[in-house]
C-alpha cells in the first residue's frame, strides 16, 4: 500500500492505497445527455499516467507546416498519480478562483486546483459533468512512502 505527502511539509494527502498495473481506459460523460462520467480509478486504488496531463497546453511536436495553428495538447506533468477525488485527505481549494472553471465542477484544464493546508499546489480535481472524475497528484509536489 502506498501513502502519499506533501514534498514540501511531509503531510499525508492520502490514505492508503493499491496501485493497479496501468492507467485504466478512460470514457468521456455523453454530452447531450448530461450524464456525469464515472470514476477514472476505484476508492483505495491508484494508476499512474506516462502521458503528459493538463497545463500548460502546448503545439504538438512534429506538426506538419500546414496544420492548424490554435491546435494544443497537454504539456503539464507526466506521470501524475490518478486516484478517486475521495481518497484525498484535507486538500483545500487553490485560491485562484480561475483555477476552477467549469459548469458543474472543475474541468481541470487551468492548472493545479487542490493545495495543501501548507500552501503547496498538490493536485487537480477533474470533476466537470463532460470529464471522468479523477484527481491528480502532481509527482513533483508529492511523494510516495510505501
Amino acid at each position: 500500500m502506498t501513502v502519499f505527502l506533501c514534498r514540501s511539509c511531509g503531510r499525508p494527502v492520502t490514505g492508503p492505497l493499491r496501485s493497479l498495473d496501468e492507467m485504466p481506459e478512460q470514457h468521456c460523460a455523453d454530452q447531450d445527455e448530461g450524464d456525469r462520467s464515472g470514476a477514472t480509478v476505484a476508492r483505495g486504488t491508484y494508476a499512474v499516467d506516462p502521458e503528459a496531463f493538463g497545463a500548460p497546453y502546448v503545439v504538438p511536436t512534429g506538426t506538419a507546416p500546414d496544420a492548424p495553428t490554435n491546435v494544443r495538447v497537454p504539456g503539464g506533468p507526466c506521470g501524475t498519480f490518478v486516484l478517486h477525488p475521495e481518497d484525498a485527505i484535507g486538500l483545500l481549494p487553490h485560491p485562484d478562483r480561475r483555477r476552477h472553471v467549469g459548469c458543474c465542477g472543475p474541468d481541470g484544464m487551468n492548472g493545479s486546483n487542490r493545495i495543501c493546508p501548507c500552501g503547496a499546489e498538490v493536485a487537480t480535481l477533474v470533476a466537470d459533468c463532460w470529464t471522468q472524475q479523477e484527481l491528480r497528484l502532481d509527482p513533483e509536489h508529492v511523494r510516495a512512502e510505501l
